[in-house]
């Protein structure tokens, strides 16, 4: 079409986009696969007032040595570089074989956390219909979920992201998760209400969209010496019981054996079930910077959270 019948905002965005496309085409070969989404729309911000909003959002996948690595980053059109996008080349030590015992201390790239905890947060902090509010209010509400230093909250502002008002209207930091203890959900308003109003129930349709989770009570993790399996990633992630937070999912890009703090053995791909809340409550430190904004495999979620490590959690 005639470019002069597109507005700047939308050639921006294309044009960045082709430069980074062939920013990557001169740094990869064939071992590396992925895409590149763009959401675009507009938002009202704490004035009230319309504006644009845009997000870009890389996945990248190396197969190395037989090994698959993603990595995931989000951000605007102006901000991603390449080198922020590409994942790390992992080669698998040939000596070593899949290990029968597996450790009950686990290390969870934030590509994995992400989609654990946005499916559970799909249950127990979102309001879709009346069973939902009961759900929440009869077992979430006020459930001790982790330590005292866990916190979750819903917050367009931390992710680059958009208010998830079934009204379009703005709506900022929503807490979740307070302290280890679940305090609240997100939810839509009547047309006219006050937000956060449940004046009636069928209006109530909303997901968390833009979660931040974070943990301030670090100690020594232990990685150092103690056996670690680490999962890279996860899909075909769901919930097969609401009312306890279980939830399914497969691995991908292998599962990996730390001992001491290195790479030992390669785990092939396994299918995982596990409750939300002792998985949370297992939480026993992140590493420090390693926060990342990841866009979950369904809808428009995105989830900002760093490497976790949890300990006394069966799989």
């Amino acid at each position: 079409m005639d470019i002069g019948a597109l507005d700047s905002a939308t050639v921006h965005s294309a044009l960045s986009r082709r430069k980074l496309f062939g920013s990557i085409n001169k740094v990869i070969d064939a071992s590396i696969s992925g895409r590149v989404v763009d959401v675009d729309g507009v938002q009202y911000d704490d004035k009230n007032q319309l504006r644009r909003m845009h997000r870009r959002s890389v996945l990248l996948t190396r197969t190395h040595g037989g090994i698959a690595t993603t990595r995931a980053t989000v951000g605007t059109a102006d901000s991603i570089k390449v080198a922020d996008c590409l994942p790390v080349a992992t080669r698998l030590a040939p000596e070593q074989e899949m290990t029968p015992t597996l450790p009950d201390r686990i290390m969870f790239s934030p590509l994995a956390f992400a989609e654990l905890l946005a499916e559970f947060a799909a249950v127990a902090f979102s309001v879709q219909d009346a069973p939902d509010v009961y759900r929440r209010e009869e077992r979430w509400l006020g459930e001790k979920l982790g330590p005292p230093g866990l916190s979750v909250v819903d917050d367009p502002a931390a992710t680059g992201g958009w208010p998830i008002d079934l009204h379009g209207r703005y709506r900022s930091h929503v807490p979740l998760v307070e302290r280890g203890v679940a305090i609240g959900a997100v939810t839509a308003v009547k047309e006219g209400g006050a937000p956060g109003a449940r004046s009636d129930i069928p209006e109530l349709a909303a997901y968390p969209a833009d979660l931040v989770m974070s943990f301030s009570q670090n100690k020594p993790c232990g990685l150092e010496t103690a056996p670690t399996l680490h999962i890279g990633r996860v899909h075909y992630v769901s919930v097969i019981d609401a009312h306890r937070g279980i939830l399914t999912a497969s691995t991908r890009d292998t599962v990996w054996l730390y001992r001491p703090g290195k790479p030992a053995a390669a785990v092939g791909d396994m299918r995982i079930t596990v409750a939300m809340p002792d998985l949370l409550s297992g939480i026993v430190g992140t590493l420090p910077g390693s926060s990342e904004t990841v866009p979950v495999s369904w809808g428009g979620v995105v989830v900002r959270c760093p490497f976790v490590v949890c300990e006394g959690v069966s799989l």
